[in-house]
Formats: C-alpha cells, sequence, structure tokens
C-alpha cells in the first residue's frame, strides 16, 4: 500500500472515530456544559483580542481583494505587518490619511507562496511603487499610493499635485540611521504620507529636517519601531501561509451554548489523538545531521572571509541581511541539537547568498519538509497531518508526494520517538526554518532555540 493510499485510509479511520466520539462525549456533556456556561456567560464579559482585519480568501486573485477592500477603506494591512498590533498600525495609518487633504492609500502585503502578487522577472520581491500603479489602474481614483511588499515600501502620486512617494525614502531612511532606529513598514509608509504632504522637494536639506522630526515622533510609537520580534504573530499569520483557510458565514447560535462547548471539547481531544496518529505516518530513522554540519563549516568558513569593513566576496558592501543571518548562525554553531544545526546551516548559507546578490530576501527561503534541499518552489499539502495544511516544498518534495512515495523529511529523535522536526513547538516549527516566517534571523537573535518555547514578547506590549 502507497505511502499516501495509507494515509487516507489512517485518516478516514479517525474521521469516523472522531465524529463517534464527539457526539456521545456531546451528548454526555451538553446538560452540565449549558448550565456552567451559561452562568459563567452572564458574569464575564466578552472579550476577544482577535484581528479583526483583512484576511486572504484566496491566493489567486489577491489584488482583487486588496482592490474591493480599498474601495470601502483605504488602508489595507495584512495582519503579519503590523509589528505585532496590526489593528493599531490600521488606526495610525488611518489617522494620516483623514489629515490629508488629498485622497490616499496604504497597502502592506506580504507573499505568500503560490499567490499571484507582483513579483520580478527572476520570481523575487517586485517593486512596490508597480503594485502602486496597478492598483491605481485598478481602483480608478487619483490620489497618494504608499504601498508596501514585506521590508520594501514606495510608492506613487497619482493625478494630485505632490511629489511621488518614493522619493522621500532616502530623508527618511538616514533619519532613521540617524536615530539608530529599524523602522517598521508601517512607519515608513506615515513617514512617507506625511513627508509628502509636508515639503515640495523631497530630496533637499528642508526634507531631512521635516523626516528627522517625523522619526522624533514616530519613535514615541513602539507599533512604529522594530525593538522585538513578535513570536506570537504565528498564530495570526496562519493564514498567510496555509491555504486553503476555512471560513463560514453559518449561523449556528440555535444549538445552544452548552451543546456547542461540549463539542468543542470532544473535538479537540479527538484532535490530541488524532495528531498523535497522525505523526506516525512519518517513519525513519533520525536524519543525519552530518551533511548540515559540513554545509555549515563551509558557508562559516566563507563568512570569516569577509572583510570587517562589510566588504563582501567580491568587494562590495555586506547588506545587513547577510550580515543578521550569519550573526544567528554563529550563535547557533555550537548547539547539542540537531535542529539548531540544522538552522545554523541554513542561516549561514542564505548569509552566503545575500552578500553576493541584489535585494535578497530577509531570510532563508527553504523546503518546509527539509531544509537542505534548497529553496522551495510550490506548496503541497503536509504530509502525516490530520488536518489539510499546505506549506511550501521543493519539486523533490512536491515529486514524492504526487507519485505516492514518502518525502524525505527531516526528522528528530524524541524521547523514544521519531518524529518530524515540525512536531516540536519551537522556533523551527514555526518558522519552517524560514520557509513560513521571513524574520528567522531575528527569532534566533533574540534567543529562540530548539526545543524551548519562543521567549518573545509583543513589541508593543508594556517594558
Amino acid at each position: 500500500m502507497g505511502y499516501v493510499t495509507q494515509t487516507v485510509r489512517q485518516r478516514l479511520i479517525r474521521a469516523v472515530a472522531s465524529v463517534v466520539a464527539t457526539f456521545v462525549v456531546a451528548s454526555v456533556a451538553a446538560g452540565v456544559m449549558g448550565g456552567v456556561i451559561d452562568g459563567a456567560a452572564a458574569a464575564q464579559p466578552a472579550h476577544t483580542t482577535a484581528d479583526t482585519g483583512p484576511g486572504i480568501s484566496s491566493l489567486h486573485n489577491r489584488v482583487d481583494q486588496i482592490v474591493h477592500h480599498l474601495a470601502d477603506d483605504p488602508v489595507y494591512v495584512d495582519r503579519a505587518m503590523g509589528n505585532g498590533d496590526a489593528e493599531a498600525l490600521r488606526a495610525a495609518l488611518r489617522a494620516e490619511i483623514d489629515a490629508l487633504p488629498y485622497p490616499a492609500y496604504a497597502v502592506l502585503v506580504h507573499y505568500v507562496p503560490g499567490d499571484d502578487l507582483l513579483r520580478d522577472g527572476s520570481g523575487g520581491s517586485a517593486d512596490p511603487a508597480e503594485l502602486a500603479a496597478l492598483l491605481h489602474r485598478r481602483l480608478g481614483e487619483d490620489g497618494v499610493y504608499v504601498v508596501g511588499i514585506e521590508y520594501a515600501v514606495s510608492g506613487i502620486a497619482a493625478g494630485v499635485d505632490v511629489p511621488d512617494p518614493a522619493r522621500s525614502w532616502l530623508a527618511i531612511h538616514d533619519a532613521a540611521q540617524a536615530a539608530e532606529v529599524t523602522l517598521s513598514p508601517g512607519a515608513q509608509a506615515v513617514a512617507q504620507l506625511r513627508l509628502t504632504s509636508w515639503v515640495d522637494d523631497l530630496v533637499s536639506p528642508e526634507a531631512d529636517a521635516a523626516a528627522a522630526e517625523i522619526i522624533d515622533e514616530l519613535l514615541t510609537q513602539p507599533v512604529m519601531v522594530v525593538t522585538e520580534v513578535d513570536f506570537r504573530s504565528f498564530s495570526a499569520q496562519r493564514e498567510l501561509t496555509t491555504p486553503p483557510w476555512p471560513t463560514s458565514s453559518r449561523d449556528d447560535s440555535y444549538l445552544g451554548t452548552g451543546f456547542i462547548v461540549a463539542i468543542v471539547v470532544a473535538a479537540l481531544a479527538n484532535v490530541v489523538l488524532g495528531r498523535r496518529a497522525a505523526g506516525r505516518a512519518i517513519t525513519g530513522s533520525p536524519t543525519d545531521i552530518g551533511p548540515a554540519r559540513e554545509r555549515l563549516a563551509t558557508a562559516l568558513a566563507s563568512i570569516d572571509g569577509w572583510k570587517t569593513d562589510v566588504s563582501g566576496p567580491d568587494g562590495s558592501a555586506v547588506p545587513p541581511v547577510a550580515w543578521r543571518a550569519a550573526d544567528a548562525a554563529r550563535r547557533l554553531r555550537d548547539s547539542t541539537d540537531p535542529a539548531d544545526i540544522m538552522g545554523a546551516a541554513v542561516l549561514a548559507e542564505h548569509a552566503v547568498y545575500a552578500a553576493s546578490h541584489t535585494d535578497p530576501p530577509p531570510g532563508p527561503q527553504p523546503c518546509f519538509l527539509h531544509p537542505l534541499h534548497g529553496p522551495h518552489r510550490t506548496t503541497a499539502e503536509l504530509p502525516g497531518q490530520r488536518q489539510q495544511v499546505r506549506v511550501p516544498v521543493c519539486q523533490r518534495c512536491a515529486d514524492d508526494l504526487s507519485k505516492d512515495h514518502q518525502p524525505d523529511v527531516f526528522r528528530l529523535r524524541r524521547g523514544w520517538r521519531v518524529i518530524p522536526y515540525y512536531r516540536r513547538p519551537d522556533v523551527w516549527a514555526v518558522s519552517g526554518y524560514g520557509s513560513l516566517r521571513a524574520d528567522l534571523p531575528d527569532l534566533v537573535l533574540a534567543g529562540a532555540r530548539a526545543g524551548t518555547p519562543l521567549p518573545g514578547r509583543l513589541a508593543h506590549e508594556p517594558r
């Protein structure tokens, strides 16, 4: 029996058992839970911290979704672009736009493997100004369009008598460097909107002084400055990394509070049991970490050859992206955990790549299933998973899955069991070694390690 066929059969068996167990437990618990929950609801106010901003309903028409949203709201910010508080950032951008004497729009988006957002000819990040021009054509409304794609922010002025926001980049960059801060993409957008409305010549001493004033004011707002890694944003990023995303508008309130909660309790219990069973679908011995150690040593030898005056292998300046990845790799090089060594190898090789390429991505983008396979090229359903979740994979793994073969998954020993690395809740599972998150170097530099809970706080939380 093939690997995928066996997995499907296991899923069917578990699904039937799950339904039976769910409703048996639900029928017994509904009466008890109903009384408890109804009493608690009367005493406790409703509270939620969920982000209510826009989500991604499809990978194949993201531009359509953005245009549709902008028709009613001039601000579109993906959850992953909020620096820990996307709602606060959206409110700040709306306030900035409301104060302008002309129409303006702000869009901050994050690439998702397989989506249809603009990319350059090699499949890398497109110029945000190109997306701004496309949104202007699609929306048909003149105004200032400031657009951020991941870490790059730019914009255009279409049909209004103000300079292009793209020209404000140098003044804002110099002001941030002078203040020794790293601005979030949202802060860059706010600064471009404000500076464009303040001065006529964005490349002038007047613009430099205005930019410095703007940055000083933004420093008082924690959401504007990248001060700490937002470790918990992964739960909000699921809609950005694991399509398809289930949605429902059905009103089931007539079922009764107690019955709903009882079903949830029973279902959660079965999910736990199901995940344990699904985890056994990936079989084999722990992955030999020797090749990762060898590749790490080779990459670090190249990095050690960089000159301390930030000169790279070809004599050109080494970009900050490369230095961050190199520093993160060095932090992990002496770890005794195979997952950390794998991460060090991935980060070190990304540092070498970033040092010799223009406009490199901020972090590695490997195959989720095995980081040493190289860059991900497509997405595929995560094997051994009870729920359908798609992850970025290399062509090799995609071909194995399509042929009913078990892919070469990076496996670890956990006690007496051998498990896929992503079943241990730590930085590597959360980031997929960079395939799910662009900020992997920052996570490691902030102290995240294998097998331990992520140590960070939201950037906007009080110190």
